[in-house]
């Protein structure tokens, strides 16, 4: 069953503590909302004529309305909301199945709280995959349950493998007392849990660098560049490819802690020359479309585009050759327009005017370039890395 959110709420629906309360944690929200599902299950269940419910609120199938928050700079959407009730033993085979799989999800989301120990979808899902039948049916149900409580998935212990790597001259102390100094080790860490962190010392770092590619990443901190840098000290992080919640997570944190000099570092980017990569970007500064409702608390809006951009492929082409240049596929172009179609980042009154005139020339040029391009110029990726940090500077980019 649903129903618009403009509409009485369903019978049996459980309204969650109300979002932002100061003397709850999201934590302590989610098994308050848990605990009232299956208080209310039980006693249904005991009365002659009982019918237990879970009900849910699941966002509506039609595209949503995006836009660019003016206040926190995040991508977020004005999307009708829907509410989806299971009954048991239900009308039918198939929902009784989907109460099952609800209430299965909730009892193991509980538990994980409990016991503190972080969990994936995918672990939910082997749990019992004769009763889920499909990774998907698993995955539906935790950002229901996530968007019914009006939490992030973190909030339920449930996440991806950490999958974001980092290097740089940090401390962090976690709250079990433990630290983790990459500064020490000299070797990429894991991206951390920022739920099991009680204090990140940046006393010495200047800059934040997110870079597209893993391989890149090892090239500059194999090579120490997080401390021979002319700009300073610094912290390198890659995510891979596109961010996962848990290094957008990270990252954001970064944006937010001062040094010793009483100011956040610099946030910069350095991604391919071509549509994804510009897409990569504006996730970390604005969000993604799939994440609206979490953007606010990830988006990064300080963070500064360092490269790599049609200008630099053009710079130096005749003694390099064209052979480092490549050309748009089908899917490149395609990915391209929609993105200056569909999202207001890329808009003509949008808040990126050099991002939207990038992927034009691209798509006109009909040329891209991946960062390993500029390990051929004069001085290595390094150089032309200091130099563009310190142009930054000179024009006092923030």
């Amino acid at each position: 069953m649903e129903v618009s959110d403009r509409e009485k709420l369903p019978s049996g629906f459980s309204m969650p503590p109300p979002p932002g309360s100061l003397e709850q944690t999201p934590k302590e929200r989610v098994l308050e909302y848990i605990e009232t599902v299956f208080s209310n299950i039980t006693e249904e269940i005991v009365l002659p004529d009982g019918k237990p419910t879970i009900t849910l609120k699941r966002r509506a199938k039609k595209p949503a309305h995006l836009f660019i928050d003016p206040v926190n700079g995040a991508l977020e959407s004005n999307e009708a909301v829907t509410y989806m009730t299971y009954s048991w033993p239900g009308k039918s085979v198939h929902e009784a199945w989907k109460f099952t799989v609800m209430a299965k999800v909730l009892s193991i989301i509980s538990e994980a709280l409990r016991d503190g120990l972080a969990i994936s979808k995918r672990d939910i899902y082997y749990s019992d995959p004769a009763c889920f039948g499909s990774q998907r049916v698993v995955d539906v149900a935790v950002d229901d349950i996530a968007n019914t409580i009006g939490v992030d998935r973190l909030a339920l212990n449930v996440e991806a493998a950490a999958k974001g790597l980092t290097a740089g001259c940090y401390r962090i102390r976690t709250k079990f007392n433990r630290e983790i100094n990459p500064w020490l080790s000299m070797e990429d860490t894991l991206v951390p849990r920022m739920d099991d962190i009680d204090e990140v010392d940046i006393t010495d770092i200047k800059w934040v660098l997110i870079l597209e590619k893993e391989a890149v990443f090892r090239r500059l901190a194999s090579s120490g560049y997080q401390i021979t840098a002319t700009m300073g000290k610094g912290i390198l992080v890659t995510a891979k490819g596109y961010p996962d919640l848990l290094t957008r997570t990270f990252v954001r944190r970064l944006s937010e802690t001062k040094s010793f000099t009483q100011s956040v570092p610099k946030i910069y980017t350095l991604v391919d020359c071509d549509p994804d990569g510009i897409a990569i970007m504006a996730t970390y500064k604005y969000g993604s479309a799939a994440h609206t409702r979490e953007n606010s608390r990830l988006n990064v809006p300080s963070l500064q585009w360092l490269g790599l951009r049609t200008s630099d492929l053009v710079e130096g082409a005749d003694e390099r050759g064209d052979e480092a240049l490549l050309r748009l596929t089908s899917r490149d172009r395609r990915k391209a327009l929609a993105m200056l179609k569909n999202n207001p980042v890329w808009a003509a009154d949008g808040p990126e005017p050099e991002w939207r005139t990038e992927l034009q020339q691209m798509l006109m040029l009909n040329l891209k370039a991946e960062i390993e391009i500029l390990y051929g110029r004069d001085g290595g990726l390094e150089e032309w890395i200091d130099l563009q940090m310190r142009n930054d500077t000179l024009k006092g980019g923030s």
